[in-house]
């Protein structure tokens, strides 16, 4: 412990220092309750042995201060020569925890010290886990905020690319990529990433951290020796359907990837994933609807010009050159019926980048129903 003396008398004060470093706590000392103040103020302390009586500051005022300061709980023990229950209460009363009488002993001293670092660790503990129930919520606050953003995202693109930001502010990382799964090239395709990541090209299952998470299906780090610093991997899973991967790289000096960074990683890819499944199902549906309504309206429509075509076909007094534009007309209407077939087997929404813009890329949706 980091022990504060508060000692005007300069030999007792000069024992302190020496018993309580003999006793393998770190010492400083004020020569008066003013000094030990602005000391405490400056460098903190886990306890302070404080004679009572001294100029400038009291015992008793400086323990009123010290209670008063924002801070970790500070064990206090007072140092008097006078005795009686009615002076130890009104030294209680002040705040202090204990109180030793002039002359004492090592041995007293020390027992003092042993009750001071059994009451700072139990605060300290205390602290530590008000600290990390405060951040478990705070967390889970910032998860829900982020599952209603994510519930009402129409575009999965920009679905992704919330997700990485959010991933990455979360757990305090330097940066993220997101990856999907192409079922068609057996590949992950990064499809998201932070401004400060590097460029990735696709990758295989495996491959690498982000490769790795999604052919195990779990966590995976990317530290030294297999240790949890550095990146981590956390694979985009829905009931059993891989949907991709989520990278979130850190600095290996920044610490060691805890418990909770990996619970709250998985919990948020796991409200992405669910969101991102919902939205290509609703985008899915829409897509066969519209399909089903322009199978019907263009069924009719080109009814009767396919059949007129085909008799014109047929006829054996059609010119040549017009025989020329009846079958290339034929067949650009046949190629819209096969286009309209297609369509009606759309099992997944896939999507291509054109001049004008993303455009729904028909060959891999409906390749990956064998079509």
């Amino acid at each position: 412990m980091k022990i504060l003396i508060v000692e005007d008398d300069a030999d007792i004060r000069s024992f302190l220092q020496v018993a309580i470093g003999s006793l393998g706590h770190e010492a400083i000392a004020a020569p008066d309750g003013l000094e030990g103040w602005r000391l405490f103020e400056s460098q903190g302390a886990d306890a302070i042995v404080s004679d009572w009586r001294m100029p400038g500051l009291m015992g008793t005022d400086l323990c009123k201060r010290v209670r008063e300061s924002p801070g970790p709980y500070v064990h206090f023990v007072l140092l008097t020569a006078l005795e009686g229950e009615g002076h130890m209460l009104h030294g209680m009363m002040a705040g202090a925890d204990d109180y030793l009488t002039k002359p004492f002993t090592i041995g007293a001293l020390q027992a003092r010290l042993v009750a001071a670092e059994r009451v700072s660790s139990l605060h300290h503990e205390l602290a530590r886990r008000d600290a990390k129930q405060a951040t478990s919520l705070a967390r889970r606050a910032t998860i829900l905020r982020v599952a209603r953003g994510l519930a009402a995202e129409v575009d999965p693109n920009h679905l992704l690319r919330e997700l990485i930001v959010e991933a990455v502010t979360l757990v305090g990382g330097t940066g993220g990529k997101v990856f999907r799964w192409d079922d068609a090239q057996s590949l992950l395709i990064p499809v998201a990433r932070t401004a400060d990541a590097p460029e990735t090209g696709p990758l295989h299952l495996g491959e690498g951290v982000t490769g790795q998470a999604a052919e195990r299906r779990v966590a995976t780090f990317d530290g030294p020796d297999g240790a949890s610093r550095g990146s981590l991997a956390i694979p985009l899973v829905n009931e059993g359907r891989l949907l991709g991967s989520l990278l979130v790289m850190r600095d290996g000096a920044a610490g060691q990837v805890v418990d909770h960074d990996v619970e709250s990683l998985e919990l948020l890819a796991g409200i992405a994933t669910a969101s991102l499944v919902s939205l290509e199902r609703a985008q899915l549906e829409a897509v066969n609807l519209a399909a089903r309504e322009l199978a019907h309206v263009l069924n009719n429509d080109l009814a009767l010009p396919v059949g007129a075509f085909e008799l014109l076909a047929d006829d054996p007094a059609l010119p040549p050159h017009l025989r020329e534009i009846v079958e290339g007309s034929s067949n650009g209407l046949n190629a819209a019926v096969e286009h309209v077939r297609r369509l009606q087997q759309i099992v997944r929404v896939a999507r291509k980048d054109t001049p004008v813009g993303p455009s729904l890329d028909l060959d891999r949706s409906v390749q990956a129903s064998g079509a």
